[in-house]
């Protein structure tokens, strides 16, 4: 998906420019007339921003490492790092310029294809769904899938409505987040099954080696 939206943003395909300008322009007639709306979208992108996740998951990392649980703490740190390096290279290849208004309610750096902020919101819960749903049952689970959903279309829905993303660049954020995602997963469950036999120590009943 992210390569098709990436192909459709370069050629300039009309009708996804006309969904994003007439969403964006949309989106943005209703954020200038009620300011409480922006200061919600805009505690929304912060909660979402680097300055809050990264020291989140640096206590998370840490913590699993002094657990003893390196595979996941590598699993946790490469796939947050790689996937904010990932967006910053992208970002610099396509150049897309964010949205403009006269009367801008927000502002951002950088170009606009994929958002970052999407991306690192399919990432981040998508990780910590990978590392607490197996301790999680039934309508635990349910909370847990779906707070990560709603969240995840929020931080998204803030972007667009600050004028800062087009809706392409939140599903872009969106589909290339996922996709990292998935790559690190298979990644690690290949790297599990290539480990010699007698590397490998017994598992509980979580799937995790006894006495970590």
């Amino acid at each position: 998906m992210f390569g098709l939206l990436l192909v459709l943003v370069e050629t300039g395909w009309p009708p996804l420019w006309e969904l994003d300008r007439s969403t964006s322009e949309g989106l943005h007639d209703v954020a200038v007339q009620h300011a409480w709306l922006v200061t919600v979208m805009k505690t929304i992108s912060l909660i979402g921003s680097s300055g809050v996740y990264v020291p989140l998951f640096t206590v998370i990392v840490a913590t699993l490492a002094w657990r003893r649980e390196f595979r996941l703490a590598v699993f946790a740190a490469v796939t947050v790092a790689g996937s904010s390096l990932l967006n910053s290279t992208v970002k610099a290849l396509v150049g897309r310029e964010r949205p403009v208004f006269a009367d801008p309610v927000a502002h951002a750096g950088a170009s606009s294809f994929p958002s970052g902020h999407a991306q690192s919101s399919v990432v981040l819960t998508s990780v910590l769904l990978v590392l607490f749903l197996p301790m999680l049952h039934g309508r635990r689970r349910v909370v847990a899938v779906t707070t990560a959903v709603v969240w995840a279309l929020a931080v998204g829905f803030s972007r667009v409505g600050l004028g800062v993303h087009y809706v392409s660049d939140v599903l872009a954020g969106y589909a290339l987040g996922a996709a990292w995602v998935l790559l690190l997963v298979a990644a690690a469950d290949l790297a599990a099954r290539l480990r010699p036999p007698n590397a490998r120590a017994p598992l509980d009943r979580r799937g995790r080696p006894r006495g970590s």
